[in-house]
């Protein structure tokens, strides 16, 4: 019994793990094709503006500016679905780098800024000035700071939304930390657990109220 057991277990294990690679390679391949068509209907719109040639009234401009935002935002999903891929089959490659800390900041502020807007929030930023260098992936810290950032303008109104960058000496390595802070709805004690799972939705009041 105890061998047949081990051998369940053992199958249910195999079983388990092709179909992850099976759900990896699906989001993979749908991503890449997703972003074909996707990329021309951007190159599109851009085309409009870049040729004066072509006359474009300013409520069509309008139009267009809005059809390559959403597009520009529905390629940042899909893109966030290919690195779920590559992070579940243990393919995601880090592009480390010095970068000047300051103006990474001010461009990510500059980015998440409408979204405050949006909800009439004010959205202040405390770090040292000059505060430096640091080795990451840009590219990967922003989307980090982003998403945290957006979720705080997405759940607070008429608030205040803080981000706190400094250094911090641990064993004799100084490390960059970021803090992000807003007077919006919280999170909810029972809800904690939740922090560091997989993707867990709100209950149904918070979902309809904030989509």
């Amino acid at each position: 019994n105890l061998k047949k057991h081990q051998h369940d277990l053992s199958l249910a294990r195999d079983q388990a793990f092709a179909a992850s690679r099976a759900k990896s390679v699906f989001l993979a391949n749908m991503s890449h094709e997703l972003r074909t068509p996707l990329n021309a209907i951007i190159g599109y719109s851009e085309m409009f503006f870049e040729d004066p040639s072509l006359n474009v009234k300013q409520q069509q401009l309008d139009d267009l500016t809005k059809i390559k935002s959403s597009g520009q935002h529905l390629l940042s999903i899909i893109n966030d679905i290919l690195d779920l891929s590559k992070i579940e089959a243990g393919q995601l490659e880090l592009n480390l780098d010095h970068f000047d800390l300051e103006t990474f900041i001010n461009e990510t502020v500059s980015t998440i800024q409408p979204s405050a807007a949006k909800n009439a929030n004010t959205l202040t930023i405390d770090h040292t000035p000059g505060i430096g260098t640091i080795y990451n992936d840009a590219n990967k810290l922003r989307q980090c700071l982003l998403n945290v950032l957006d979720n705080a303008c997405k759940f607070t109104n008429n608030g205040e939304i803080k981000l706190c960058v400094e250094v911090q000496s641990r064993n004799d390595v100084e490390w960059i930390q970021f803090m992000v802070s807003d007077t919006g709805i919280g999170i909810g004690e029972d809800q904690t657990g939740n922090l560091f799972s997989e993707f867990t939705q709100a209950d149904s009041s918070t979902t309809k109220a904030y989509e």
